[in-house]
């Protein structure tokens, strides 16, 4: 969405995935730079506005956290509705966590936009490293992103969210013809295809 003087612009990016991955936790430490290290379930969604600059640009990301510990099925599909990126966490120490992937991307891509971002994100690497080799191999050419992060240290958080949305501001600024006016991040862009091989 972008204002009369064409200055700012709002984009919904949804964070969904397996309970006790830390979406929310990536969010907190992204948008207040905190970290708790009580677990507190978020229950149906909850969202957070952070207003960043880029460029001459005031940036309004509403970052939206989606309910993990339910059955994928009773998750509201008007929650994807809009969405200009979706951000599926899984945890590197929890296998459980990515067993479900697939099931995750399937329910989105059921609902946004074929221009929708998809990133794949590995939290809490602080706790288990994780060859770049092995994670690009779960990523496949399903994800347009992938990422590495640590709600608890920091790592790799401010990379998630603002090479996320210069995809987003690149891609709308491809189909307008416009320059986005400031220099991208340049993210590691990969296409998907229907199904990954590790689904439930």
């Amino acid at each position: 969405m972008v204002d009369q003087q064409g200055e700012q612009e709002s984009y919904k990016i949804i964070l969904a995935g397996f309970g006790y991955t830390g979406k929310t936790s990536l969010v907190r430490k992204y948008t207040d730079g905190l970290f708790n290290e009580a677990y507190v379930a978020t229950l149906g969604s909850d969202f957070i506005v952070k207003r960043i600059q880029r460029g001459k640009k005031a940036v309004d990301l509403n970052l939206w956290t989606l309910q993990g510990q339910c059955d994928i099925t009773t998750v509201p599909s008007v929650n994807f509705r809009f969405a200009d990126a979706v951000v599926i966490v899984f945890a590197i120490n929890d296998d459980k966590s990515m067993l479900v992937l697939d099931q995750w991307r399937q329910k989105a891509e059921e609902i946004v936009s074929t221009d929708t971002i998809f990133a794949l994100v590995a939290n809490k690497c602080d706790m288990k490293r994780m060859q770049e080799k092995n994670l690009e191999d779960m990523a496949g050419n399903f994800y347009d992103l992938y990422f590495q992060t640590s709600a608890r240290t920091g790592e790799g958080v401010d990379s998630l969210f603002e090479t996320v949305t210069d995809m987003i501001v690149a891609k709308q600024a491809s189909r307008t013809g416009k320059s986005p006016g400031f220099k991208l991040r340049q993210p590691s862009i990969r296409r998907r295809k229907t199904s990954t091989g590790f689904s439930c």
